[in-house]
């Protein structure tokens, strides 16, 4: 078993997601200080089930969560997941791989998981147990674990020693049969105290019960006898009503015969009045029809009417939409000629980059050529400057020898002065020409610094227009939507606004009102559609509740109401609903605050709507009895709960009627009316907004061009410094070259002087043949001299020639790339402008395509107004026919109510005379019903006595029929018994129950009791042998950790001795343990004295020694050697290296030899402040040098 994995996210520095592999051997884990690495360490403490904080370098367990840092936010949660290897089955689960996660949250919730299954804290303790992985374990070894072990208490160390010796499954196992023989006590405690309260209460419900079976029998009894008496008196009044019944039978024949014949006599009078009613109806029917025929006529006229202006518009549109297309044809041809110019211009544009890059190449060419011709001569020039140098040497020197032997023959000390100045005026000449190139070279720097600068500039600027040219086609994309949209836009306001004017959608009569200058003088404030607002998302919810209501009109008074339909009568104008503001009263609906909690209830509708105070009454008398639901689903639910009582609509215009009928589907006639005015405004401020917008936009795009023309001329200046600056560096690069030859001429000729000097001093009498030689000598030298001298003027003359040739290529190359960049810029531009051609030539072929289906749409609207026209005017004709025959069948109605009215009266005087008959045959029926009705409440009497005694009906209590003897006997039975019933007092009814429980509760117990004690004595036993088991395995792997912690501390130190002991012998469970230590050469003594590289190697010994006796499958190692020496780190390597065979090692340290040792390496760092970062490799991959 192995550690196979590390998954962290959001824990501590780690706010991304990390995966660290590991593998056989030695992973260690580095990084400087502070960049995270211990998180790592603490992470794995953490998934493991640590729950001290302070173990954590915390202050609360929210700590472990990623905090945040200025860049980054804080994170919800901090996750971490252990993959373990379990092929050897280390842990008592059947998986091969085991994955241990634990998760907190900012709130401060935790979960566990094994596997991805769900699991406790304590399942995960019990997992790690014996292991050496347990949070009491010695697998992690933090970097204050090194004192915790060495310098803290006897008994603060004992628990890494109990989980190395493998007793922390039996201390758990003994902490469990402990608590569980305290509960075992505690329960048996509880159970005595409540045996002997139930032994106290058995005799006395013995008692209680036996009294009680007694009243029990005597009850019985009596129950018996009275239901018997009871039904005895029942069936003496059954026969006295049953003989009354039979009385009763004869008299109501006779009544029913008197009153059939009283009933005939009415019902021939009421025939006589239906029939007056019926020609009364008749005539009123059609009288109404007739009126609902002219208001039919009046109304497809005013349809008529509208369906012409209708046509009117549509041809207008028509009309307006072929004009609108022309327009738009001529700008497609306008677009078209722009678009053929603009790829001329491209065209043109290419074949000048194509013959500026031919250009450019050739000069390149010859640039190269001249470069190539230039160092070839300037390497001529510098062999022929070394010859002259080397010729004019030697003349030098033999003019010397020959001023040395004048000089002897002369002059001597003149001549040594002269020759000191000259080498005086030579070395400052020299000195001179240094300073001289080192001002050019200075300037030369300074330029190609200049020079790149300005290049930066031009290569910035060059982007700079880049994104200029993006922006400004963006600029102009925007541009065509938003003037797309300001089309649609408009197009709709112009539609919705020549609606409103000629109030299309209203009823005629509403038009005809609102038109007429009559509305003026009454008090009339306008339609309900104008006078209600609401929020968009109601529109339709509102439009559908209001219906018709939405063209009823609001006027102040009743007397205005009638004033306005008297103008309607007059003008033949159809008919309108007027709202007085004095009559009309709003009503609430009896639903609210009955389905306040109904699912998608959203109040009531008149709540939704704003109105002027003046109006309230209206709103609410229209909607205030209508509820408004968010879906029809919700609706259809609400309705069905409360039978249909009220009217629902919805938000999206389905509307449930009181009685069950529900309307839905598309918008009515009225659709539109309620939110149109408001759309218009709506729409007037769109257009407007996308107008400043489209201003603005195009503003934007004029800057946008005025800077690429700007940016253009500014790159074109810095060209011409750029051009300015080469011409200047060739300049310094000739003068460099002369300087340079200056300084080289007057060394040697300071040197020339300084041998001429030497000679002088050195030489003595020459022959005058060696005058001769010298001369001959000298003259020959001057001879080559002059002959070389005359080369080089040649050489530099050639070179002069090619430099001025190089400049002017290189002038011509300048050029030519500003003529490039010209195009470039012309090519760009004209792109940008053929895009924008394309983009206005698809917008107008796209517009000509909504005008032309706009314009079949309209051509198709007029077509079907002109057929409803014709369907309409024969529906006139129709109903004038049907107004003639409703005329002749109410002269019919008005006959046939002539003769009805005389029948009536004969009729009424024979219904009087049979009438007093009947009267006096009732008045006996009352008498019998009398007798009857007290017949029935005594019967009642016996069946409600016998039910609200004994619960029994008629049929129930004649189950319980038997011989009762004589009746007066029974009677008086009945009442001894009832005496004796009195006689025993209180009864205890559930004293019979309430014995045999606790009779049977007290048996239970006392077994329980036995079962306890039986329990207790087991654990006891229990504890005690797991006591022993400890004690044994304690002891000997404890002597077997003495052992190895002095041999291992010997073989670390080199040397010395070392041991541990129990403080307490005696007591082994609990006894602490002492380290007692000799390091080599050193005496014994405390702990506390040792160095801190020491008690490090100590606790590592230590460690070693635990390891050598329970090997833990992993084993993780937080700087413990920081304060070891390379020679301890050599050891401490090599025992790692060794132990590495059996357990995973993951170290954390700054240590080199650490780090070479290790198999796999991952580096901690963090580069973003706050956030660490992963990186891997493996060793073998790695070379220390």
């Amino acid at each position: 078993m192995y550690l196979k994995k590390l998954e962290m996210q959001g824990f501590k520095s780690f706010v991304d997601k990390i995966s660290l592999d590991f593998g056989n051997g030695i992973t260690a884990i580095v990084g400087p200080n502070g960049s995270g690495k211990s998180n790592i360490s603490d992470a794995i403490r953490w998934v493991m089930g640590e729950q001290s904080i302070k173990s954590l370098r915390g202050s609360k367990m929210e700590d472990v969560i990623f905090a945040g840092t200025e860049k980054r936010k804080p994170t919800g949660f901090a996750e971490v997941s252990l993959c373990l290897d379990n092929s050897t089955g280390i842990f008592p689960i059947d998986y091969n791989e085991v994955t241990v996660t634990r998760r907190i949250y900012r709130s401060g919730e935790s979960e566990y998981f094994i596997n991805k299954a769900i699991c406790r804290l304590r399942d995960i303790h019990e997992l790690f147990m014996d292991t050496g992985l347990g949070r009491d374990g010695y697998s992690i070894i933090g970097q204050g674990k090194i004192d915790e072990i060495i310098s803290g208490k006897p008994e603060d160390r004992r628990r890494i020693f109990e989980e190395a010796a493998g007793i922390s499954k039996y201390k758990y196992k003994k902490a469990e049969a402990e608590k569980k023989l305290a509960a075992a006590e505690d329960n048996l405690s509880r159970v005595t105290d409540i045996a002997g309260e139930l032994e106290g209460r058995v005799e006395p419900l013995k008692k209680q019960s036996e009294k009680a079976l007694k009243y029990i029998a005597l009850r019985d009894e009596f129950k018996v006898l009275d239901i018997n008496l009871a039904l005895n008196r029942f069936s003496r009044l059954s026969g006295d009503r049953e003989k009354l019944q039979n009385d009763f039978s004869v008299l109501i024949k006779n009544l029913e015969e008197e009153t059939e014949t009283l009933q005939k006599c009415r019902a021939d009078e009421e025939t006589a009045f239906k029939l007056l009613k019926e020609s009364e109806g008749e005539f009123r029917i059609l009288s109404e029809q007739l009126h609902a025929a002219e208001l039919s006529k009046e109304k497809i006229n005013g349809e008529i009417s509208l369906l012409k202006s209708s046509i009117e518009q549509f041809e207008t549109e028509i009309k307006n939409g072929d004009e609108e297309i022309r327009l738009l044809n001529e700008e497609l041809l306008r677009l078209d000629g722009e678009k053929e110019n603009q790829k001329k211009c491209v065209e043109e544009i290419e074949k000048e980059k194509k013959a500026v890059s031919d250009g450019i190449e050739s000069e390149n060419k010859k640039h190269r050529e001249l470069s190539k011709k230039t160092d070839s001569i300037n390497e001529k020039l510098r062999l022929a400057a070394n010859e002259e140098s080397e010729l004019m040497r030697n003349i030098d020197l033999l003019k010397a020898r020959l001023g040395t032997i004048d000089a002897l023959e002369s002059d001597f000390d003149g001549r040594r002065d002269s020759i000191e100045k000259e080498i005086s005026e030579a070395e400052n000449a020299a000195r001179d020409a240094a300073d001289s190139l080192d001002k050019l070279k200075s300037s030369e720097t300074e330029i190609i610094k200049n020079k790149k600068e300005k290049k930066d500039e031009s290569e910035k600027l060059r982007q700079d227009a880049e994104e200029k040219k993006i922006l400004l086609s963006e600029l102009k994309e925007a541009y065509n939507k938003k003037s797309v949209e300001y089309g649609h836009a408009r197009s709709r306001y112009n539609i919705l606004s020549e609606m409103e004017k000629n109030m299309e959608g209203y009823g005629f009569g509403v038009k005809k009102l609102m038109s007429s200058d009559f509305v003026k003088t009454i008090g009339c404030h306008g339609i309900v559609s104008k006078l209600l607002k609401t929020d968009e998302k109601y529109y339709v919810a509102a439009e559908t509740a209001l219906a018709a209501a939405v063209q009823n009109v609001v006027v102040d008074s009743e007397e205005d109401a009638k004033a306005a339909i008297e103008f309607l009568k007059k003008n033949k104008f159809g008919r309108v609903t007027f709202l007085p503001i004095s009559s009309v009263r709003g009503k609430r609906g009896a639903f609210e605050g009955e389905i306040d909690s109904e699912p998608g209830y959203l109040g009531v509708l008149s709540d939704k709507i704003t109105t002027d105070k003046a109006y309230g009454e209206i709103a609410e008398s229209l909607l205030g009895q209508t509820a408004l639901f968010d879906n029809i689903d919700n609706a259809v639910r609400c309705a069905r709960k409360y039978r249909y009582k009220f009217k629902i609509v919805t938000l999206a215009g389905e509307a449930l009627f009181p009685g069950g009928s529900i309307s839905g589907g598309s918008g009515g006639r009225n659709a539109g009316l309620f939110g149109r005015e408001s759309e218009i405004a709506r729409l007037n401020e769109n257009c407007k907004k996308l107008e400043r917008e489209m201003d603005d936009t195009e503003n934007k795009i004029d800057d946008v061009r005025e800077k690429i023309v700007s940016i253009g001329k500014s790159e074109e200046s810095i060209l011409a410094d750029i051009a300015s600056f080469n011409e200047e560096l060739a300049r310094i690069s000739g003068e460099k070259i002369l300087r340079e030859h200056i300084i080289k001429r007057e060394n040697q000729n300071a040197l020339k002087k300084n041998e001429e000097l030497k000679l002088l001093l050195k030489a003595g009498n020459e022959s005058e043949k060696e005058r001769e030689l010298i001369n001959s000598e000298i003259e020959k030298n001057q001879s080559t001299f002059n002959a070389k001298t005359d080369e080089s003027e040649i050489i530099k003359a050639e070179l002069k020639t090619v430099i001025e040739a190089k400049e002017k290529v290189y002038g011509a190359i300048e050029r030519y790339k500003e003529k490039n960049s010209e195009l470039n810029t012309e090519a760009d531009m004209c792109k940008i402008r053929t895009e924008g051609f394309e983009k206005e030539t698809a917008y107008r072929t796209a517009r000509i395509g909504r005008i032309a289906e706009s314009s079949k749409l309209y051509m198709q609207r007029k077509n079907e107004a002109l057929l409803n026209i014709k369907n309409k005017e024969r529906d006139i004709l129709e109903s004038e026919s049907i107004m003639k025959s409703f005329e002749d069948e109410m002269q019919k109605a008005a006959d046939k109510k002539t003769g009805a009215d005389k029948s009536i009266s004969e009729l009424k005087n024979l219904t009087v005379a049979q009438n007093e008959r009947v009267n006096e045959l009732n008045l006996k029926k009352a008498r019998f019903e009398s007798r009857a009705e007290k017949l029935e409440d005594d019967i009642d009497a016996v069946i409600s006595s016998l039910w609200d005694s004994y619960e029994l009906s008629i049929n129930d209590a004649r189950s319980m029929i038997c011989e009762i003897g004589d009746e007066k006997e029974a009677e008086k039975r009945a009442l001894e018994l009832k005496s004796e019933i009195r006689a025993l007092g209180h009864i205890n009814l559930d004293a019979v129950d309430e014995y045999k429980e606790v009779s049977e509760r007290y048996v239970f117990l006392t077994k329980q009791i036995e079962d306890l004690r039986k329990a207790k004595t087991e654990l006891q036993i229990l504890v005690e042998e797991i006591t022993s088991s400890m004690k044994t395995q304690f002891g000997t792997q404890f002597e077997i950790i003495s052992k190895n912690f002095t041999e291992v501390f010997k073989e670390l130190f080199g040397g010395g001795s070392a041991e541990i002991l129990l403080s307490d012998p005696t007591d082994i469970l609990s006894s602490g343990i002492e380290i007692d230590v000799r390091p080599p050469g050193k005496k014994l003594q405390r702990m506390s004295l040792l160095s801190g590289g020491e008690m490090a190697f100590t606790a590592i010994a230590l460690l070693f020694a635990i390891l050598r006796v329970r090997p833990t499958p992993f084993c993780i190692l937080d700087e413990i050697e920081a304060a070891l020496d390379d020679n301890n780190i050599a050891r401490f390597c090599s025992y790692i290296k060794k132990f590495s065979e059996k357990t995973q090692f993951i170290v954390v340290t700054h240590r080199r030899g650490t780090m070479e040792a290790a198999d796999i390496l991952y580096g901690v760092t963090m580069q973003e402040k706050g956030v660490s970062k992963l990186l891997s490799m493996r060793l073998d991959e790695v070379s220390f040098n």
